[in-house]
């Protein structure tokens, strides 16, 4: 418990009545979050997760880039992304964290042969090239 009292500053007089505050301290919410994987290559996808450790329960779970609540998401972005998850305790108290999914492109093959035609027992020969 804790007692509030009030001080003139230029006076320096006191107020007659202690007032009473009871503070209840709420142990640090914590967030982690987590992916199964944070390098993907175009296409894939990854499964995030948000684990809490302190707090009060029950845990709220909200996710930015339009993913709504809940603590588990399966994501497939398109472009290297920052997915920001945010969490609400029962006592009010709020936490977060970041995690950043890389997207690799896939590379592109052609592949190119000198000749169009063949007869059984000759030679082709094939180029292949990739990109990316």
């Amino acid at each position: 418990i804790y007692y509030a009292v009030a001080r003139d500053t230029t006076t320096q007089c006191t107020s007659r009545v202690r007032t009473a505050v009871r503070l209840v301290i709420n142990t640090a919410l914590r967030v982690n979050a987590t992916a199964s994987e944070t390098e993907i290559c175009e296409g894939q996808s990854t499964d995030l997760s948000a684990t809490v450790s302190g707090g009060t329960p029950p845990f709220t779970y909200n996710w930015n880039q339009n993913l709504g609540s809940g603590q588990n998401k399966t994501v497939r972005p398109t472009q290297t992304t920052t997915y920001i998850v945010t969490v609400s305790d029962g006592a009010g108290c709020t936490g977060m964290d970041t995690i950043t999914i890389r997207v690799n492109p896939r590379p592109e093959v052609s592949i190119n042969a000198d000749q169009d035609t063949i007869c059984a027992g000759e030679l082709l020969t094939l180029t292949a090239s990739a990109t990316g």
